[in-house]
């Protein structure tokens, strides 16, 4: 190190390595010494008084922010700067809760972590005590809307003794560690003894359960987070006007008061089998249940628990917590559509690191139903649909589309078709839940005639590009992603390499080309795509022939000829092909045979006749299964 150097020809990065290379003590002197040199406009300036730092210069300083750590090579502490903020948007809804930890509230082992840190929760309270400045008048106008500004207040900061006194103990509840104590009493109804099971007293849970104590406390901890989002969407049928508003003016009006909601957490699928099996005729195929009847919702831990919990805890919240008083019976005469549609759409609550999402054209359970909408053309005859019961559910082979439509039109309802649409829709959900379904008239809501409605849920269904572009970096973690009948531009065919996680791609009937697929090599873990009645050619196919998982592979209607289905030639892990309506020959059935796992295939429509392909079968029997 050259002693004669001007110091202020120092980098920020020549101070970084001094820090590391001279003792702690000196080093931590030296780099807080340079980095005030430095950066005295960008972190070390005065804050500015709470009433100036508004949204805007919220997000500038967190740019600011950004910045500093991009150039001392702190890419996640980056990352939170820049996704910190999030935008609205119509489809779906935006809720938050205080952390409970993680990288955006821990200082770290390092200066310049601890020194962002400090600077990071500097800001956000700030923002936080801006937030509260219009809260009162918020909350005068739309209760609702005050609630959730609420919690925004809430998530910036924590420690906020006003947003704290205005919520009470629910302030804490989504982020208190559970406790598990031993169960010291027989439960009869279940056949557990005393001891073989233990306890979760939460805010406003009882949990009992017979898992392990780590995902027994991860589920408790779940109950209470889903409790604080839930009665923000629900605020309206959960907390009594004005209640908020006394609160504000320092009055004790309390919130809601009900007796802890019973939670069973059996301990693996045997034994919800057990304990359920009897009650609930479609019961082997799911991982939790509510009865209304003994008012306790039963789930075991197992793949994708989260959004079946939410789905349950949607109907056991309805019917126990809210001000709906809801019939027992309610659905089984009609408009069973709107309460499984709900849960359904509850479902897609995730978690993004810093916010919570609802709703969204890109929820896992949206992606099925525009599929079935937009590329099957689904929709049953509006009159037997909205009258369908419970019973008349299960007495269906159609089920699983009666459930995928549900979810599609409730989303459709609640956020693509206006804000009548949506308050018609709660009002139509409350009448259902007191057996008097009158769901039948929020067609209306889409257009005057049956054949209208299905044309305006099909179009307000397809993806539009805008859409791809306003995606918050924290919610490009699809698994499933149909984008069937979508019209994009080449640049944004493109930019949908930026998902890395997908299983399911399907481009059908849009118009997409080979050269806006070259990125779809590089997705590894796609099991399912499909590029029907699109413009692609053998070049998608030679770009999709590596991808190790692939199972199922959709063609019909693109320009393939055996040529092209060469490239397929043995593919190790393909389950399911479609060829319609390609220019395939009898040339192609060898191809068709190298590959071993290959069991179904539809050749309807290609040049191949029905008696070569009838032999073909005959002789390799796997195609038949």
């Amino acid at each position: 190190m050259n002693s004669q150097r001007d110091l202020s020809a120092y980098t920020i990065v020549d101070w970084v390595r001094m820090v590391l290379q001279l003792d702690r003590l000196l080093g931590v002197i030296l780099f807080i010494a340079g980095f005030c040199t430095l950066l005295p406009r960008a972190i070390c300036q005065d804050i500015a008084q709470p009433t100036g730092f508004d949204r805007e210069a919220f997000s500038s300083e967190l740019m600011r922010l950004a910045g500093i750590c991009a150039k001392l090579d702190l890419p996640e502490r980056q990352q939170i700067c820049e996704n910190w903020l999030v935008e609205e948007r119509e489809d779906r809804e935006v809720l938050y809760l205080p952390e409970t930890g993680g990288l955006a509230i821990q200082p770290g082992p390092s200066v310049a972590t601890r020194s962002w840190s400090k600077h990071f929760l500097a800001s956000r309270k700030k923002y936080a005590e801006f937030l509260a400045q219009d809260l009162k008048a918020i909350a005068a106008e739309d209760e609702q809307a005050g609630y959730r500004r609420l919690w925004q207040i809430l998530r910036n900061d924590p420690d906020h003794k006003l947003a704290n006194q205005i919520a009470g103990p629910m302030a804490k509840a989504p982020t208190v560690r559970p406790r598990l104590t031993v169960g010291r009493t027989k439960v009869p109804d279940f056949g557990w003894e005393a001891r073989s099971y233990s306890r979760v007293d939460s805010i406003h849970f009882t949990l009992l359960t017979r898992a392990d104590a780590k995902s027994s406390r991860e589920i408790a901890q779940q109950l209470e987070q889903f409790y604080v989002l839930w009665s923000q969407v629900f605020y309206p049928y959960w907390a009594a006007p004005g209640v908020l508003q006394a609160r504000l003016d320092g009055k004790s009006n309390p919130w809601p008061k009900h007796d802890r909601i019973e939670v069973v957490l059996l301990k693996d699928r045997a034994e919800y089998l057990r304990i359920l099996g009897v009650a609930e005729d479609n019961i082997g195929v799911s991982v939790g249940y509510y009865g209304p009847e003994v008012k306790k919702c039963f789930c075991y831990p197992a793949e994708n628990l989260q959004a079946t919990l939410f789905h349950e805890l949607t109907h056991q919240l309805l019917m126990e917590v809210s001000s709906i008083r809801p019939d027992l019976s309610a659905g089984k005469a009609g408009g069973i559509w709107m309460l499984e549609g709900i849960a359904l759409y509850m479902e897609s609550l995730r978690n993004r690191d810093g916010f919570w999402t609802l709703g969204g054209w890109d929820a896992s359970r949206m992606q099925t139903a525009r599929y079935r909408g937009v590329r099957d053309g689904y929709w049953p005859d509006w009159e037997v649909f909205s009258t369908g019961g419970m019973d008349a559910w299960k007495q269906d082979p159609a089920i699983s589309r009666l459930y995928t439509h549900s979810v599609g039109l409730t989303q459709t309802l609640l956020h693509a078709c206006g804000p009548q649409a949506r308050k018609a829709y709660l009002r139509e959900l409350v009448n259902v839940y007191h057996e008097e379904n009158q769901s039948g008239r929020l067609s209306q809501q889409l257009a005057s005639s049956d054949q209208e409605a299905k044309k305006r849920y099909q179009d307000l269904l397809i993806v539009q590009q805008q859409q791809i572009a306003n995606l918050h970096p924290n919610e490009r973690d699809m698994q499933d992603l149909v984008l069937c009948g979508s019209q994009f531009t080449p640049a944004v065919w493109q930019s949908l390499n930026m998902f890395n996680q997908l299983e399911w791609l399907d481009v059908s009937f849009s118009n997409v080309r080979d050269e806006d697929l070259k990125w779809i090599g590089e997705k590894r873990s796609l099991k399912r795509i499909s590029v029907e009645g699109s413009a692609a050619t053998a070049e998608t196919i030679a770009s999709v022939r590596g991808l190790p998982k692939l199972e199922e592979l959709d063609l019909s209607g693109c320009a393939i000829d055996d040529a092209g289905l060469q490239q397929l030639q043995g593919h190790p892990t393909l389950q399911t092909l479609w060829l319609t309506q390609t220019q395939i020959t009898q040339a192609a059935l060898p191809i068709l045979k190298s590959m071993p796992k290959l069991r179904t295939v539809d050749i309807g429509g290609t040049k191949i006749d029905d008696a070569t392909w009838q032999k073909f079968l005959a002789d390799n029997p796997r195609f038949g299964r």
